[in-house]
């Protein structure tokens, strides 16, 4: 694993939305009394980790489970809930969904509790990295297996509501005009010119590398998955659907490894033989097109109020990398 100078340790990359910070204990507690009427709580614990929607664990007599309450609205809450359902039909290992209230415009559901350890406490397991990297590739092949007729997002109904044939132009558009805004100011207007002239340069490789429209997670990351033992076996369990769309599959490589001195040496590979495994196959230049991607996700994180000097800081150090990287292709 090799940690360079602008290494940024996993705990201070990010920091939780208003939406995520806004819902207490209190709250769940609450939420939790009127999806089950006369039941006590043993134990509820904030669970830290949502960027967007806010998540409780709820020790009750007879269960455990997970209350979440759904960034979006109630367009986003049901958005979440259709993919969940969807995944559950195509065999992806998902949270079941038990209980759904709505309250106005917020979603709120009790999900199953998934027994297990985050992927991202177990990156460097000594004994079982290469088994974990390994089924968590075959499990997003079988999440992009899943094909649509046309790309763009999701609405409450699983329709596709925006979007079209042109997706990997829009994208790129969408990170270049970015640059002349206050994304580019945030970034810094050297930097941002850096970024126009390398997708301007370079952009052509998320057209080749675009296989149609798949199920594309877009928070597809070690923080989201839980590994669990079955007898011999190990299953990738992927939360937190809320970004699902459908478009583009190696913007789910691109945020994998988006840090990937996470991994140890050798992850990388296991991952991709996983995917192969699962019946996917990656165009050569994957890892460029998965870069160039990922700065999308770059552009959203600062195309908002929220003004986080510690994720500007993130952002700059994954363009900057992403900069040195694709310079050499």
């Amino acid at each position: 694993m090799m940690i360079g100078d602008d290494f940024i340790p996993p705990d201070e990359r990010y920091e939780p939305g208003s939406h995520a910070r806004q819902f207490s204990k209190a709250d769940a507690a609450r939420y939790i009394e009127h999806l089950y009427p006369g039941v006590s709580i043993v134990a509820l614990e904030y669970l830290a980790g949502g960027y967007s929607s806010a998540n409780f664990s709820a020790q009750l007599p007879q269960e455990k489970i997970v209350l979440r309450f759904f960034a979006g609205g109630r367009d986003g809450g049901e958005r979440e809930i259709w993919l969940l359902r969807l995944t559950d039909q195509i065999e992806v290992r998902t949270p079941k969904i038990l209980r759904v209230l709505r309250d106005g415009e917020q979603m709120i559901a009790a999900q199953e509790f998934v027994e297990g350890k985050l992927l991202s406490a177990v990156c460097q397991d000594s004994e079982q990295w290469r088994e974990n990297f390994f089924a968590v590739g075959r499990e997003l092949a079988k999440i992009h297996a899943q094909r649509f007729g046309k790309s763009g997002f999701f609405d409450r109904n699983g329709s596709v509501r925006e979007g079209g044939e042109d997706f990997c132009s829009s994208l790129l558009a969408y990170v270049r005009e970015s640059m002349q805004s206050r994304v580019g100011q945030r970034l810094g207007w050297q930097l941002a010119a850096e970024v126009d002239a390398l997708v301007q340069k370079h952009g052509s490789i998320v057209e080749d590398t675009y296989s149609g429209p798949r199920l594309t997670h877009c928070d597809f990351n070690p923080k989201n998955i839980i590994m669990t033992s079955e007898g011999q076996n190990l299953r990738a369990s992927i939360l937190d659907w809320e970004f699902g769309i459908s478009g583009h599959p190696l913007m789910d490589f691109g945020n994998f490894f988006r840090f990937s001195e996470d991994h140890p040496e050798g992850a990388e590979a296991a991952f991709i033989e996983g995917y192969s495994l699962g019946g996917e196959t990656l165009h050569p230049r994957w890892a460029d097109a998965a870069k160039l991607l990922d700065l999308a996700s770059m552009c959203s994180f600062l195309d908002g109020d929220l003004e986080s000097p510690r994720l500007l800081r993130t952002v700059r150090m994954v363009v900057n990398r992403s900069i040195r990287y694709l310079s050499r292709a």
